[in-house]
């Protein structure tokens, strides 16, 4: 039986917000940021693999289906946690880049969970959720003082190869696949606009994980970076 919706979104975020309470009591609060991002990051990743795996002939048409709409359902849930720990606390680094990289996202999940279209886009979106655990080991491992260590290393090479291909060219693929086929969005219905949408926040999402990876790189060309953007 599903869910009525709505439901996980509201227990993900009562869930995230507990855990985030009980965690500051005993670890810093940028260490149990990081941890719940990455909690969450292997939530998604996982979700959109096993959706995407899973399905015979993934597709953008409505309806959608229980597990790529669960994974739509925690990750509006995180994003609106994160967004309002945000704004209270302050983002950790490029604040207006994190503000519009969530807002962004919330209005693009939030559309295809209602409207029901953009699936298949959408889960190949949070695949780029893989990279994210890396990118806050390296940094607890920069935290410590243990940029020379070989586990620092192996971090920071997995780190810099899965946010190329998860954030950087899957999403590039993506789009040159809905630019270079005139009718793909027969598949969105009547939302044509909304699909137009997507390839507009798929693009933006594309050019802002372009720019951290350019980051990323000058800072493990210096030996690394503490300041390394919480990307989500």
């Amino acid at each position: 039986m599903r869910l009525p919706p709505g439901t996980i979104i509201m227990v993900y975020q009562l869930a995230l917000a507990g855990a985030h309470q009980v965690l500051l009591r005993h670890i810093s609060g940028g260490l149990v940021n990081r941890l719940l991002s990455s909690v969450n990051a292997l939530i998604i990743f996982s979700t959109a693999g096993v959706a995407l795996a899973g399905s015979p002939s993934p597709s953008d048409a409505p309806p959608i289906d229980p597990l790529p709409a669960s994974s739509i359902e925690c990750m509006l849930g995180f994003l609106v946690f994160d967004t309002v720990l945000g704004l209270v606390q302050g983002f950790e680094s490029s604040p207006r880049l994190m503000l519009a990289h969530h807002l962004m996202g919330l209005l693009s999940e939030g559309l295809t969970l209602y409207l029901g279209v953009g699936a298949y886009c959408t889960m190949v979106v949070h695949l780029a959720e893989g990279s994210t655990p890396l990118l806050h080991m390296s940094w607890l491992l920069l935290k410590r003082g243990q940029q020379k260590s070989t586990a620092f290393l192996a971090a920071g090479l997995l780190l810099v190869i899965s946010f190329f291909i998860l954030r950087v060219a899957i999403p590039a693929i993506l789009l040159w696949g809905y630019m270079s086929t005139p009718v793909a969005f027969v598949l969105w219905g009547d939302h044509t606009g909304v699909y137009r949408l997507h390839l507009a926040v798929v693009t933006g999402f594309w050019l802002l994980n372009l720019f951290w990876f350019t980051k990323l790189l000058k800072a493990t060309a210096h030996g690394g970076d503490k300041s390394s953007p919480r990307v989500s």
